[in-house]
């Protein structure tokens, strides 16, 4: 199990999901939320991941979502 979690917790993986929802009123404009979760930044994070994870985040940021979340 250290190895694999060693793996996941060094390559990121992006996951993009379209939800429908039902609108109540039809004025209402989509909404783009961006979530980044499950980060662990901790002891096992290097400078050189952070970087890359700035920029995989960055990259999607750049389709100007209306919401941001992070949980860590």
């Amino acid at each position: 199990m250290g190895v694999i979690g060693y793996y996941i917790a060094h390559h990121t993986h992006i996951q993009e999901y379209n939800i429908q929802l039902r609108k109540t009123r039809n004025d209402l404009p989509d909404v783009s939320i961006i979530h980044v979760s499950d980060l662990h930044i901790g002891s096992i994070r290097r400078e050189s991941l952070l970087k890359r994870l700035v920029r995989d985040v960055n990259n999607i940021v750049r389709d100007n979502p209306d919401r941001y979340y992070i949980t860590i």
